[in-house]
């Protein structure tokens, strides 16, 4: 539980720093009527945003790998071939989840929560009227 709200936290700040430095940019680029001088700057904005983009995909793939292990979900064994499960940042260089694989592996998870969570809601369904008549029983004898 405190994991996961760690990792919202890091998404969250990430997310801001992303918007930040897009509002950055925007406001210079508005300023700039040089077309070279623009190019420059829409080329950084896109750098600086992949840069905080590949740590946001690559905590997300961390995230969604330690879940699926805890839900006994298949992980995608690590390969280096092009196509396969993983891919290289292109900022920093760490192998991460593809994005139709952190769907699929999302999609997973989901489907293994909701098919837990239905097993314990059926032995909460069978146990709770028992419960009750019991607890009715006992209060009948009291009286």
């Amino acid at each position: 539980m405190i994991a996961g709200i760690i990792h919202r936290w890091r998404i969250g700040r990430l997310q801001r720093q992303a918007e930040a430095v897009r509002r950055h940019y925007l406001k210079a680029l508005k300023v700039e009527t040089d077309h070279e001088e623009r190019d420059r700057l829409s080329s950084e904005a896109m750098d600086e945003e992949g840069v905080i983009t590949d740590e946001i995909d690559w905590l997300l793939g961390r995230r969604l790998k330690d879940q699926a292990r805890r839900y006994h979900v298949p992980v995608p064994d690590f390969d280096t071939k092009e196509g396969g499960p993983y891919e290289r940042s292109q900022h920093d260089g760490r192998w991460r989840l593809t994005r139709p694989e952190l769907h699929r592996l999302r999609s997973a998870i989901r489907a293994e929560r909701k098919e837990s969570f239905e097993a314990w809601s059926r032995w909460v369904a069978l146990v709770l009227p028992v419960v009750s008549l019991v607890i009715s029983i006992i209060a009948l004898l009291r009286k």
